[in-house]
Parts: C-alpha cells; sequence; structure tokens
C-alpha cells in the first residue's frame, strides 16, 4: 500500500491524498480522494478518477 503526502488549504480544513494498493500480479485499484474536517473529524467526502486492474 502507498499513501501520498496530504495537500492541505490554508486553514487546514480540506486535504486531498492519493493512495494506491496492491495485492498481487494483475491486482491493483487507487484513488485520489478529498478529506475534509467535519465537527473536529476527518472523514473522505470524495472519490477521483480511481482504478482498478
Amino acid at each position: 500500500m502507498d499513501v501520498s503526502r496530504i495537500i492541505f488549504n490554508w486553514n487546514y480544513t480540506v486535504g486531498y491524498l492519493h493512495y494506491s494498493f496492491y495485492c498481487g500480479d494483475l491486482c491493483a485499484w487507487n484513488d485520489n480522494i478529498k478529506i475534509e474536517k467535519i465537527n473536529g473529524k476527518w472523514k473522505i467526502v470524495e472519490r477521483y478518477s480511481g482504478g482498478i486492474s
């Protein structure tokens, strides 16, 4: 599993990151996700352009 650094907005309430998971030959998936701080907790609010092989 690979996880990128989180890129935050200027006041640290929204962030973006990329992760990839490899489970063997021709077996992997990845996503770009948006996280948002809601009521003091980080939540995944949106996924972008994920891939599966």
